[in-house]
């Protein structure tokens, strides 16, 4: 079994990608998703795009 290829990016880059996620989930907000989360009711999709953006602002450092 092959290694994963990691492709290194910036924190620049990490942040344009963060970015992009908001401006997909516009005009939501990363709270209204996260507040969904908090009573179990989000729906799939959202949740990907809440971990997406969680998981950049943890390796971004934010």
């Amino acid at each position: 079994m092959t290694a994963p290829i990691f492709t290194p990016k910036t924190t620049a880059e990490l942040r344009a990608e963060r970015e992009h996620v908001l401006q997909d989930l516009a005009p939501r907000t990363i709270d209204e998703l996260r507040e969904q989360r908090a009573v179990d009711q989000i729906l799939a999709i959202d949740e990907a795009t809440l971990n997406r953006y969680e998981a950049l602002c943890f390796v971004i450092g934010d």
